[in-house]
């Protein structure tokens, strides 16, 4: 399954890895979304619910550029979709990426944007800090763009530079101690004409 999320370009699917050969989209993607293809430029967010009733939206999760997982608590169950041309955001929690404080090591991926540009992740984790780095390869339009801080809670940092037309961004939390609060940091991105 594959379909639009709005019509701006975004691109839902059933299958995660996304298949090198994609199926056609049903009518519709209700509770059967695994993975999101976001162009660069772009944002789309993804809840469990519709808004309404005791549950209100439910789990909701927002995706920068790039083809990504929407994670085992949200797959196949999105049911409100959202894209927005306004700002890229990103964002890294130690909820969603906890690890036994213990572990070392880390895993990268690279993949390209809409046929303009190429983007890579790196997430590393240690004893002290996780860290995922963000990197695209910015269109001419977009060469000297508005980085942000969105949100942050407890022990979080954050970097950015913009250099021979790459933008990287840093995203760093603490580790979660047992019964302790969460750390996040999230990072907002507005291209400039």
């Amino acid at each position: 399954m594959r379909a639009p999320a709005g019509g701006a370009g975004v691109q839902v699917v059933g299958d995660h890895p996304i298949p090198e050969i994609l199926q056609g989209a049903p009518a519709g993607c209700n509770d059967k979304v695994s993975g999101v293809l976001v162009p660069f430029g772009l944002t789309a967010k993804i809840c469990e619910h519709d808004g309404t009733g005791k549950t209100g939206w439910g789990l909701c999760r927002t995706f920068p550029p790039g083809g990504q997982y929407v994670g085992n608590d949200l797959n196949d169950r999105g049911t409100s979709f959202w894209v927005s041309d306004q700002v890229m955001s990103f964002y890294f929690t130690s909820a969603d990426d906890e690890v036994p404080p213990a572990l070392n090591g880390g895993v990268f991926y690279e993949g390209t944007t809409d046929g303009n540009g190429k983007f890579r992740v790196e997430l590393g984790l240690n004893t002290d800090w996780y860290t995922k780095s963000y990197e695209y390869s910015l269109p001419t339009w977009c060469a000297h763009p508005d980085v942000w801080e969105s949100t942050k809670n407890n022990n979080a940092q954050w970097g950015y530079s913009v250099s021979g037309g790459v933008l990287k961004i840093t995203l760093q939390v603490k580790p979660r101690l047992p019964f302790g609060a969460n750390s996040w940091v999230g990072v907002g991105v507005r291209c400039k004409a």
